[in-house]
Parts: structure tokens; C-alpha cells; sequence
């Protein structure tokens, strides 16, 4: 049985509900600020401390999956 062109969006919408949209939400909550902090830093500091833009990153993948594992605790004890 042929569904048609738009049984792709069920899937879509299927696919939404499930949880790991939710960490999508998460890690574009996220990035913006990151990534223009990374940006000034890049811009504005002198060309010898230009490597502490790499720290960046790395804040923001620290707090990203702190962020989950917190949250995957808190389900645990609910």
C-alpha cells in the first residue's frame, strides 16, 4: 500500500515526540552563546592568547553533558 507523499512528515512527527529532540533543544539552547563568545575571543584577543579560544568548546561540551546527566539522574529517582 502505497502511503503517499506526506507519510515521510508522520514519520517526522513521530520522531519529534521521542526524547532526543529534546537534546537537540538542549545543545541549540546552547550553542548561540557559545559561539559568539568563541567569536569575540577570537576577535579581540591579542595573537599569542588566541589558543584560549579552544577552551570554548570544551566549556560548552561540559556543560551540554553535565546538562544530561543531570537530567538522566533526575529520571532515575522519579
Amino acid at each position: 500500500m502505497w502511503a503517499g507523499p506526506f507519510a515521510i512528515f508522520k514519520i517526522n512527527r513521530c520522531m519529534i515526540k521521542e526524547g532526543m529532540n529534546i537534546h537537540k533543544k538542549k545543545y541549540f539552547i546552547l550553542m548561540p552563546p557559545m559561539l559568539l563568545i568563541g567569536l569575540f575571543m577570537f576577535y579581540f584577543l591579542p595573537t599569542n592568547q588566541r589558543p584560549y579560544v579552544l577552551v570554548v568548546p570544551i566549556v560548552f561540551w561540559l556543560i551540554y553533558s553535565t546538562w544530561l546527566f543531570i537530567e538522566r539522574k533526575q529520571k532515575r529517582m522519579n
